[in-house]
């Protein structure tokens, strides 16, 4: 592991790249696999080939995190896997609320209420991403019991996560959970037992 260090502007990305040219030239052989946020990765892919000596990028593969994990899907030959995207999870959304509407207290009003189903796809989403579960809600609810109104809202958000969990299990698997998928496997891929990888552009990263 070595990381390269130093303050804004100071040429960390282009030290690494021209690392990574030199090494690419060096080592035909093996893979060089860069991964980026989602919306660098055409920038980061003109500015490799910019710097390249045969202007090309043979061995070096420009990726996200999400892209390099459907590769790796690809290459352990993972192909029955159904991503549910956006529009699919409003469908489940609404579908669920309907159905547990009886067991809500606080949100049970607006369900039917127009742009609802985005503001809990969004909420969803974030509590997917950031691994929170129905128990954390719950016991959050009980701490809030004093508050009823935000006690109500995190057991009626619970309900609904639940609901829209079991609703998806064994069937389809949110984006979110894409890369805990992909970290499951990941030992059993070959293309990245023979890659050097290198991270860029990131100023953070969720759990």
């Amino acid at each position: 592991l070595q990381l390269i260090l130093g303050g804004s502007g100071y040429g960390k990305s282009v030290y690494m790249y021209e690392h990574l040219i030199k090494e690419s030239v060096a080592h035909p052989e093996l893979n060089y696999i860069v991964i980026v946020p989602e919306q660098y990765t055409m920038q980061v892919q003109k500015k490799i080939v910019s710097m390249h000596p045969q202007m090309g990028m043979l061995n070096i593969d420009v990726v996200s995190f999400g892209r390099l994990a459907y590769r790796i899907f690809d290459e352990l030959h993972m192909k029955d896997m159904l991503i549910l995207e956006d529009i699919g999870k409003g469908m489940v959304l609404r579908k669920v609320m309907t159905s547990v509407a009886s067991e809500l207290t606080v949100l049970k009003g607006n369900i039917r209420k127009q742009g609802f189903v985005g503001e809990m796809k969004s909420t969803v989403s974030e509590l997917l991403q950031y691994h929170v579960t129905c128990k954390q809600l719950e016991e959050l609810a009980k701490l809030f019991a004093h508050q009823p109104m935000l006690s109500g809202k995190l057991k009626d958000i619970s309900c609904i996560l639940d609901a829209f969990q079991k609703e998806i299990e064994d069937r389809y698997m949110t984006a979110e959970e894409l890369l805990d998928r992909f970290a499951a496997v990941v030992s059993e891929s070959a293309l990245l037992k023979n890659s050097c990888i290198y991270l860029d552009e990131f100023t953070g990263f969720t759990p």
